[in-house]
């Protein structure tokens, strides 16, 4: 389970992977369905659910700001993530 912010990027990724192909699945449906939701591109959602880290991640401010955002996103879809 993810220990914050700082606890890094791998961290994050794995939490964020985990938590979304618990509420969407990782079906070709989910990773549209993600798209949808987020503008993100159909490769950064795949790398997203494999949980895939990057040279490009975010900081840690950067990533307490979109944890934000998909728990605005999953609560606003009727996504069971609630804070």
């Amino acid at each position: 389970m993810w220990k914050g912010v700082l606890a890094g990027h791998r961290s994050y990724a794995d939490t964020m992977s985990d938590l979304l192909r618990k509420e969407h699945g990782d079906s070709h449906r989910a990773v549209k369905q993600l798209m949808r939701l987020t503008g993100a591109s159909e490769r950064t959602v795949k790398h997203w659910l494999a949980g895939h880290v990057s040279k490009n991640d975010p900081d840690g401010e950067e990533l307490n700001r979109r944890q934000r955002w998909f728990i605005q996103r999953l609560e606003g879809e009727g996504g069971a993530v609630k804070q």
